[in-house]
């Protein structure tokens, strides 16, 4: 994958070291063809990346609208007008003058397009109606609706099927490979190949194919010409030339099938032969995924599933196995929860008939993670004994170390442990994941690391973890592993109450990311800097992001901006809003057993709390007469409440003693004591805040 990923960045990368030396124009045709990967580099070039002296052209039809946004101007290319289709028609004649006549026909039939024109002086050429001699025009008779096909479609059709029999054969043959074709491979399948060379001239020469610009291969004159001959096929005849095609692909492609997996996934797909099309579905989806483009590899994936629950005969239950664990992969990278529970759920039965395997493995490790995502943390924990019991009797150690990493993402959320059962565990680990060669499965485990030790509030080793994972990320010229690690350096950042710095960071790794994954994880850091800093607009930032998480199944990114989202109101003056919204977050937090998240919301709420009864801040009385019945009642119950809420932080067996989150409680504690008059406990509690948080830097904490 990460070859896919550095070349998706080498267009970009060049266009600007180009543009450094000069203006660039990038001129780009037919992009309503483009495929979603050349679609996502160029949105990102357009509306991201591009200097100030890059313009890019490029051609589509109307019908397809691009995604982008930016510095882009729209021109609508219209009809011809009647003086444009006057001069095209004397191009193609090579006269130098018309009849009256047959302009004003030619230009109201054809309604300005130049096809339909050209076309139209085809068709009258080759019933004698026009006739060309000695540079001049002679145009007989007129054209009454019963004299020309009504439509571009009727004419193109009417033009090849006045074609020898032997020519329009082979035209056909050509049309069922496709818009462009190798005549090497034509010559593979029609029934004459010592007669192809000689058709193509004579097709040439009636300007209905000619020859691509810089290739051996042929093109159709147009699209529309391509797709008539091809729709004159029957459909027995159909399926017997793209059975032909491929299997001369098949061939050619002896030893390298994987290059060719996705013309022939096409082709078998348009036969009865649908174990080859299944085989070939899988393996384009394979080299998609290579290379990173996920929509591609999800696409061929889908096709595969489909087509095998129309025929299930047509893939062994280890077959299905193999492809599932890479559509999984896929729907994992890319966030794809809900397809990812559909899977597990639709072949259960045949994943449980093919038994024990590491494709298996790998499909409940990206299934467990799909679950740890959509924050059904109790079904990811079901799930994962299944998956450390398959890897257990597989014995092998790459199986052991998806199950080992994935059992450890669990614990971070729904059973966590003790540091000294965490340690034990990150030691066998590492040994299992020493004899393993697996990008993914290594930037996993570092990611996995960094996020339970910031969980525990281990802020120096989570630093570490996290160093490690950015190291992995600029050794490997890995923009994946760069991304995440950008994002949790902002969650540390905010740990010191380094907001601005927190920003630059998610900022950074929103830049960097190349997945769905990256993206979520720097934009929930992003949301949770700016409420923090009390950005204007950050209410609807966080409530555009949630809303978004909420329809995609992101449960798992909804914790922390869930109980930001009450500190928000709480700063905009909505004081009693704010504090339920977050006793809500805590709430949810529980009831889908994230105990660490509900811990921050706690220690969230213990701030407003204390924020309240210190009287810190300057507030409008209109604000203290909107909020007055919660005002006097954190005044009057705020410090117990304070001091049950700590208690329940204290009770997370995860948290570190010496840890962040403790040392906060301290903090909390302290200056709660202080505002109480309680000098002695002040002082202890503010002493022992101190001696755990300057252990991890300056913070204004201290």
């Amino acid at each position: 994958m990460l070859i896919g990923l550095r070349t998706r960045d080498l267009l970009p990368a060049l266009l600007k070291a180009q543009c450094r030396v000069c203006k660039v124009v990038l001129l780009l045709e037919d992009i309503h063809w483009l495929d979603s990967t050349s679609e996502e580099i160029l949105s990102a070039l357009i509306e991201i990346h591009a200097p100030s002296n890059l313009l890019v052209i490029d051609t589509r039809r109307p019908e397809y609208v691009p995604r982008w946004d930016g510095d882009v101007t729209t021109i609508a290319l219209k009809p011809l007008n009647p003086d444009d289709i006057g001069r095209l028609l004397l191009s193609r004649l090579g006269v130098t003058a018309l009849p009256d006549a047959l302009t004003r026909q030619v230009t109201e039939r054809a309604a300005g397009n130049p096809l339909f024109g050209e076309e139209i002086l085809r068709f009258l050429l080759d019933q004698g109606t026009l006739r060309v001699a000695s540079g001049t025009a002679d145009f007989v008779g007129t054209m009454g609706s019963s004299d020309l096909p009504a439509s571009i479609q009727g004419l193109l059709a009417t033009r090849t099927d006045r074609l020898p029999p032997e020519d329009r054969a082979l035209l056909q043959a050509a049309a069922t490979i496709g818009r462009q074709f190798d005549p090497a491979l034509l010559s593979l399948v029609v029934e004459r190949p010592d007669a192809v060379d000689a058709a193509l001239q004579r097709l040439r020469a009636q300007d209905i194919v000619h020859r691509a610009d810089g290739s051996a291969d042929y093109v159709f004159k147009h699209v529309l010409l391509r797709d008539s001959v091809y729709q004159s096929l029957l459909s027995g005849r159909r399926g017997e030339l793209h059975l032909r095609i491929a299997q001369a692909l098949e061939r050619r492609s002896e030893g390298r099938l994987a290059e060719a997996a996705d013309t022939l996934a096409y082709h078998y797909a348009l036969t009865d032969h649908n174990d080859s099309a299944f085989t070939y579905l899988a393996m384009a989806g394979a080299k998609s995924l290579g290379v990173f483009s996920l929509d591609e590899a999800d696409r061929y994936f889908a096709a595969a599933v489909a087509l095998y629950e129309r025929d299930n005969n047509c893939a062994t239950d280890a077959l299905l196995v193999g492809i599932l664990s890479k559509y999984a992969l896929s729907s994992n990278i890319g966030l794809r929860v809900k397809r990812m529970g559909e899977l597990a759920v639709k072949f259960t039965p045949q994943l449980n008939r093919a038994g024990d395997s590491h494709h298996h493995v790998l499909f409940l490790h990206h299934y467990v993670a799909s679950l740890v995502w959509s924050a059904r943390f109790e079904e990811a924990s079901q799930a994962q004994r299944a998956l450390s019991a398959m890897a257990e009797r597989l014995d092998d150690p790459r199986s052991a170390a998806y199950a080992l990493v994935s059992e450890m993402s669990v614990a971070t959320y729904r059973d966590p442990t003790s540091i000294e059962v965490f340690e034990a565990q990150r030691r066998r680990t590492e040994a299992a994941l020493a004899t393993v060669d697996d990008a993914h499965i290594h930037n996993f485990y570092f990611a996995v690391l960094g996020w339970d030790q910031m969980n525990r509030g281990r802020v120096l080793e989570a630093r570490a973890a996290n160093k490690r994972l950015m190291d992995v990320g600029v050794l490997m010229n890995d923009p994946r592993s760069l991304g995440y690690a950008a994002s949790m350096n902002a969650l540390l950042a905010m740990l010191s109450d380094n907001y601005e710095e927190a920003l630059v960071d998610a900022d950074r790794g929103i830049s960097i990311a190349r997945a769905p994954f990256e993206m979520i994880s720097a934009t929930t850091a992003r949301n949770s800097a700016l409420v923090l800093l009390n950005k204007p607009g950050a209410i609807g930032e966080v409530e555009r992001h949630m809303a978004m998480c909420r329809e995609n199944g992101w449960a798992l990114f909804l914790a922390g901006p869930d109980s930001l989202l009450g500190i928000a109101f709480a700063l905009n003056g909505r004081i009693g809003e704010g504090l339920r919204h977050i006793e809500g977050s805590i709430a949810r937090r529980e009831a889908e057993g994230y105990r660490g998240a509900a811990a921050w919301a706690r220690l969230f709420l213990c701030e407003a709390y204390l924020d309240i009864i210190c009287g810190k801040g300057k507030v409008s009385l209109r604000v203290i007469a909107r909020n007055i019945g919660t005002l006097v009642w954190v005044s009057l119950f705020g410090p117990k409440r304070i001091v049950a809420l700590i208690a329940e932080v204290r009770a997370n067996p995860q948290y570190d003693p010496n840890g962040h989150y403790i040392g906060r409680a301290e903090m909390i504690l302290g200056l709660l004591y202080q505002v109480k008059k309680k000098k002695a406990l002040a002082v202890r509690h503010l002493a022992e805040a101190r001696r755990i948080l300057s252990a991890f830097g300056p913070s204004t904490a201290l």
